[in-house]
């Protein structure tokens, strides 16, 4: 069994990208700061813990959309450790695609990659984006570089706020997969949603980003403003 607890310690953050389709979890606040609470909440079914981050970003909600959804490798590899490949399989509408991530593991932990389905919903109603993601077979997907993992579900939900500030929460159930006992990858996968959000904030208010024009066109332009 390849296990190195200190190298996946420090490398698993990357195989987690963002729960739909499961019964709502029990949450339970295990770190409450300033502008951040992280929870945890047991999925009935599965040994594997989800984790829910909250966050308000001083950033406006059109730059981090723009972050989330980029098919910019080198902009990607900002905000989401040890990624090395990201390509978009199929692209069926603007807010609708398939894509692949693979990420490069320290030794001896085999390297992981996924293929996603990304659906983006944007609410002008609830004054809100919704970015879904889940694993998916494809019949582009190319051949595993090591293990291919299974992110059973994960959402992002953007909301703005005045200041152009966003609220943005993270909802994560992940599989890894290989030979990686439950209670190691749920301690990783613990410190996911505080570093994923921090290097997500940090990206989004970087120089050249620009805006999501598909958000900053249906959003109400008062509401982006005032957070109302």
């Amino acid at each position: 069994m390849k296990t190195s607890f200190r190298g996946f310690m420090g490398a698993l953050a990357l195989c987690l990208l963002p729960l739909t389709g499961y019964s709502e979890p029990k949450w339970e606040k295990i770190r409450d700061d300033a502008n951040m609470q992280i929870y945890r909440g047991v999925v009935a079914g599965s040994p594997l813990t989800a984790f829910k981050g909250v966050r308000v970003m001083d950033a406006k909600i059109t730059k981090i959309v723009e972050v989330i959804v980029s098919e910019d490798t080198a902009m990607r590899k900002n905000w989401v450790d040890r990624l090395s490949k990201f390509d978009v399989l199929e692209k069926r509408s603007a807010n609708d695609w398939t894509f692949y991530a693979a990420y490069d593991m320290p030794w001896p932990i085999d390297n992981r990659d996924y293929v996603i389905d990304g659906k983006m919903s944007i609410d002008p109603a609830q004054n809100q984006v919704l970015i879904s993601m889940k694993s998916v077979q494809h019949a582009k997907g190319p051949k595993t570089v090591g293990v291919r993992a299974e992110l059973m579900d994960s959402t992002y939900k953007l909301v703005p706020l005045p200041g152009d500030k966003t609220e943005v929460t993270v909802t994560i159930q992940t599989d890894p997969r290989g030979e990686l006992p439950p209670w190691l990858v749920n301690l990783i996968q613990k410190s996911w949603p505080a570093n994923t959000l921090t290097k997500l904030e940090a990206t989004a208010r970087g120089p050249g980003i620009k805006e999501h024009e598909g958000v900053k066109a249906r959003l109400d332009g008062s509401k982006l403003a005032s957070g109302n």
